[in-house]
């Protein structure tokens, strides 16, 4: 390998490398990144197993070939580099010499062989929809809050992603509360969704921060595998598998108290009450009558907090106690100015929804209040 490259292209990659090598992994290898240059490009491959990600950029070949190198050391090594033109070469076998066109500055990273990193898998056949990357994005957003962090329930560790009415589908929950999106993408028959699909929550992230700008995506399923790419980037996933539960099951069909609230009133005064309420499942007890709500909460031995706000609710009087840390997330995922809260009963699922957040609800499983 003899290449020459752009510090700022090189450094754009790598940086994307660094969250999906695999630092703790009992083989070594997964800690690498796999340079190899050709066709002008040099491309960087990294892997956990479950996500793959392989980055191109521009380069001048000289000679083409093959490393595996320790992706952390080899970005730290780039990123403070004092040259903007850099200069790769094959030293010996596998070993790296990073250097400057003048050779005052030397670096020499020792690696391993091509053929010790693990394979990814292929792009080729595999039918794709565009999607545009905000709106991307925008669903991962609105739901990754709600996704599962117990080990044990697998199978809501990730987002589910199905196709309903023609529309794409973004579902995510903890089994105490839950997140959905639907968006209008065209092609979306050439998604081979099946069933629907489960995305694990740390692809999400790594799909979110390539989403950072505007453009498109090309979305693609084959043999258990999500894949994702435009013309700089590739993250291959392999999916959870099992059934997602029946989440329609918990979506209210009945819409027996609404009561709407400003939602940044109210969002701040759960923000204030909070405070004041037991650190494991941040309680807090809505009480409404015509107009107005009291927020309140009590944390035996430390103190009380409560507070009235205007809503807008005609009927009976009634209380209902929520995670208030849960009420904080879906909220502030909203862009409504006033958000609608549907409560049928003090033990049945609850409904936020906004006018300005068009395919887009939230549902939280209510907590029972201490007399």
């Amino acid at each position: 390998m003899n290449i020459r490259i752009k510090k700022e292209n090189l450094l754009k990659v790598l940086s994307k490398v660094q969250t999906i090598a695999d630092k703790r992994s009992t083989m070594a290898i997964l800690s690498n990144v796999l340079l190899t240059a050709e066709d002008e490009k040099l491309s960087c491959i990294a892997t956990d197993l479950e996500v793959s990600y392989k980055g191109f950029c521009i380069a001048k070949i000289e000679k083409p070939g093959q490393i595996a190198i320790s992706a952390r050391k080899f970005y730290e090594i780039i990123k403070e580099f004092p040259r903007e033109d850099i200069l790769l070469k094959e030293k010996s076998t596998n070993r790296l010499l990073i250097t400057s066109e003048d050779s005052k500055i030397l670096y020499t990273l020792s690696g391993y062989s091509a053929e010790d990193f693990p394979s990814i898998p292929s792009t080729d056949g595999v039918n794709t929809v565009s999607i545009e990357k905000n709106i991307l994005k925008e669903m991962i957003e609105k739901t990754i809050f709600c996704v599962s962090t117990e080990e044990t329930r697998f199978t809501l560790s990730g987002i589910f992603i199905h196709k309903i009415n023609n529309k794409l589908r973004f579902v995510a929950s903890d089994g105490h509360r839950l997140a959905l999106i639907d968006r209008d993408i065209e092609n979306l028959d050439n998604l081979d969704l099946h069933e629907g699909i489960i995305l694990p929550k740390k692809a999400a992230q790594e799909i979110k921060k390539l989403a950072d700008s505007e453009g498109i995506f090309l979305l693609g399923i084959k043999d258990n595998h999500f894949f994702i790419s435009n013309d700089q980037d590739i993250l291959i996933v392999r999916l959870i598998e099992g059934q997602y539960p029946d989440y329609q099951a918990v979506i209210p069909e009945t819409k027996e108290r609404i009561v709407s609230v400003d939602k940044i009133i109210f969002l701040d005064t759960l923000k204030r009450v909070s405070i004041l309420s037991p650190d494991r499942f941040k309680s807090i007890k809505l009480s409404i009558t015509n107009n107005q709500m009291v927020v309140s909460s009590v944390y035996s031995d430390i103190g009380e907090a409560q507070e009235i706000i205007d809503v807008s609710y005609t009927g009976d009087d009634f209380e209902i106690g929520f995670n208030a840390k849960y009420l904080i997330d879906i909220c502030s995922s909203m862009v409504s100015d006033v958000i609608d809260l549907i409560m049928n009963s003090p033990s049945s699922p609850a409904l936020i929804l906004g006018p300005e957040d068009y395919g887009y609800l939230g549902i939280i499983m209510p907590i029972k209040l201490n007399d």
